[in-house]
């Protein structure tokens, strides 16, 4: 089989399956918002595999230059769309109320569109034309062109450290970013291996791009069924009267209902420093975790019989700890109300039976 005709088919191949995978997933997920930024990714990546195709059958300079440049702009949107993928995935919280996410992704735009102009008009501020060889074709980088090739190596911080935290913080997250981390490490592998095996850059490119919209559909899929989930969860903590807090397996507060966050925790503190912080003269603060499943304790004013239960997986093996607390001021001030009341009459009670007394020994005296 001929080079040209090996390129087609795997282009076409790519392309049809990942047409299919993207339509499968929207027909599955479409009210899922991560699952709608997956359709533009798989889009995006299906643009830029026809991309590296003309690149590979066209020989014009002219037509090189701007299937290179378009190339080189899709790489720039890919990237943008897949960190907008990741932020909807394990950051949903940037897509609500004010959506910080547009303030996130401003510079991303600008930078892609400041790139479009250049190639497009050929302005010279990032690439000054072609340099072809015999066995390649590559853009005359200016200095701007390296500082840029920096600043997008350097935006992949961003997601970067929002993985790390994530995975860190969120157990329920890890198995979709090690997914995501597996797939692209397996496209690398595999492009270093075809690198050697097959001289086409259609081949490599087509293998480097395929693992990705995969675990991408699995992890679309895998938040689909975890996120209505942990929303009913938060709306049942939410409604509750008690306090709710949930700890890692590090006993930092991961989880905290507006009660909790009303009587002075902090999301991502250490639980014993919070209880300190919130009641200084709290001598259990240490060894709650450690001591009795239920205490007592008094908390902002307030006092609260706290329970804790540990939380474990399917294996057995702790995941955190699940604290409630009960508010029981009310309840206390209407005891001691009681208390007070039943010991009044009592009081009356008592003070009834000496003067029945006394008059019944007036009455004996009289009759004597």
């Amino acid at each position: 089989m001929t080079e040209p005709v090996l390129d087609f088919i795997v282009t076409f191949i790519f392309v049809i399956g990942n047409a299919v995978l993207a339509t499968f997933v929207a027909l599955r997920a479409w009210e899922h918002r991560p699952a709608r930024v997956f359709v533009i990714v798989v889009a995006l990546l299906v643009t830029t595999a026809i991309s590296i195709y003309g690149q590979a059958i066209f020989t014009s300079p002219d037509t090189l230059y701007l299937l290179r440049s378009l190339h080189i702009i899709q790489v720039g949107v890919v990237s943008s769309a897949f960190i907008l993928l990741l932020t909807a995935i394990f950051m949903p919280v940037w897509w609500e109320g004010r959506r910080p996410i547009r303030w996130i992704m401003l510079p991303y735009l600008l930078f892609s569109v400041w790139l479009a102009v250049d190639l497009l008009a050929q302005r010279g501020v990032f690439v000054a034309g072609l340099n072809i060889t015999e066995t390649d074709i590559t853009f005359k980088v200016t200095h701007m062109g390296r500082l840029l090739m920096v600043a997008f190596s350097l935006s992949w911080l961003m997601p970067l450290v929002m993985l790390i935290t994530t995975f860190m913080r969120d157990h329920q997250a890890r198995i979709p970013i090690l997914v995501l981390g597996g797939s692209i490490v397996l496209s690398l592998a595999l492009n270093s291996v075809r690198l050697f095996l097959s001289p086409s850059p259609v081949l490599r490119g087509m293998i480097l791009l395929t693992p990705l919209p995969l675990a991408l559909a699995h992890v679309v899929f895998r938040t689909r069924m975890i996120t209505p989930l942990r929303a009913a969860i938060d709306q049942a903590f939410e409604t509750m009267s008690d306090v709710a807090i949930v700890l890692d397996t590090a006993d930092q507060i991961s989880y905290a209902n507006g009660r909790a966050l009303d009587r002075g925790f902090q999301l991502h503190a250490d639980f014993a420093t919070a209880l300190r912080s919130i009641n200084p003269a709290l001598e259990t603060a240490d060894t709650f975790l450690t001591g009795a499943a239920s205490q007592r304790l008094q908390l902002s004013g307030r006092q609260l019989v706290v329970s804790r239960s540990t939380l474990v997986d399917t294996h057995g093996r702790r995941v955190g700890t699940l604290v409630l607390g009960r508010d029981v001021t009310e309840i206390e001030e209407r005891t001691l109300q009681l208390e007070q009341e039943r010991a009044h009459l009592a009081s009356l009670v008592r003070e009834l039976e000496a003067e029945q007394q006394e008059r019944a020994a007036l009455a004996a005296t009289v009759q004597a």
